[in-house]
């Protein structure tokens, strides 16, 4: 998920994010159907995600249909990192460093 900015003042943090549209799988599974297609890209998409976390060592933790939102194009979004796990992060970018460590 992009973040566009911030700003703060006496009672609120505001965060400028980027919009998706399609929300989460679990609103999705409820309101509207997905044919088979776009099912099984959705789901290579999530796992692919996934493992990409980990090969950076990061476990996210909290996986659940919630926590996977669909941009424009339909491609999963994993949002919520407050339980990840960081077991080592000599591997990680330095751009992806900055973004857990801000947390």
């Amino acid at each position: 998920m992009s973040s566009f900015g911030s700003a703060q003042d006496d009672e609120n943090i505001y965060l400028v994010l980027q919009v998706l549209p399609f929300g989460n799988l679990l609103e999705l599974s409820r309101t509207k159907s997905m044919n088979d297609l776009c099912l099984r890209f959705t789901a290579a998409a999530v796992c692919y995600s996934l493992q990409m976390l980990l090969e950076f060592d990061i476990f996210h933790r909290d996986v659940k249909l919630t926590n996977v939102l669909l941009d424009e194009q339909y491609y999963p979004v994993i949002i919520d990192y407050g339980l990840c796990c960081l077991t080592d992060s000599s591997r990680l970018p330095s751009h992806l460093l900055s973004l857990i460590v801000q947390r």
